[in-house]
């Protein structure tokens, strides 16, 4: 990731962070995919916000956790997938603000990629760190809940939406746990093109 993201957000520490420090050494692929994860999520997410008036809630529970922060955790990545920036002192993490979270290389690259890239062109550094923040808040409750089964995701919206979305938040955990991932693979597993 050295090569790709600002280097103060690396000094800011996503080691420091409790939920970020999974990303510490995320391969420039692996972070490639999650940013299209992301897309391809908060797109669904968003459009489903808008068309029910809020957000696409679920009513599972967990033994070791309620998981109201799972589900505020998926608000938020859907949140910044659509630029929105979180409320002040949510996670204050005060070196970081409205830089550019990325290098400019890569950031020229993200805007001439596919759609499902564009939208992370221009993450600031909060909202970059605050996706990572998230993702993991997210991916640990599923892990310790589910113990690595796939998480039964069971979102109120037509089929279609809900299937594309939990097929891109099953990668998004996968690539959280470091699972294998053919990126290729997984692109087509969650457009159902395989």
């Amino acid at each position: 990731m050295i090569d790709i993201v600002s280097q103060k957000i690396l000094a800011a520490g996503l080691q420091g962070g409790k939920y970020s420090r999974w990303a510490v050494g995320l391969s420039a692929d692996y972070l490639e995919l999650l940013l299209w994860i992301v897309g391809v999520y908060g797109n669904e997410y968003n459009k489903a916000k808008i068309k029910a008036g809020n957000s696409p809630r679920q009513a599972l529970t967990c033994y070791k956790w309620p998981l109201e922060r799972m589900f505020i955790a998926l608000d938020k990545i859907a949140v910044t997938q659509a630029g929105g920036d979180l409320e002040e002192g949510f996670l204050d993490f005060r070196p970081l603000g409205s830089a550019p979270a990325f290098t400019e290389l890569f950031r020229k690259h993200l805007t001439t990629s596919e759609s499902h890239l564009k939208w992370a062109a221009n993450l600031n550094e909060r909202q970059f760190f605050s996706l990572l923040w998230q993702v993991g808040e997210h991916a640990i409750r599923v892990d310790v809940c589910w113990k690595g089964q796939d998480y039964p995701y069971d979102f109120d919206l037509a089929p279609q939406s809900e299937d594309l979305m939990q097929r891109a938040l099953q990668v998004m955990v996968a690539i959280f746990r470091r699972d294998d991932i053919d990126v290729s693979a997984a692109k087509n597993k969650v457009l159902c093109t395989v």
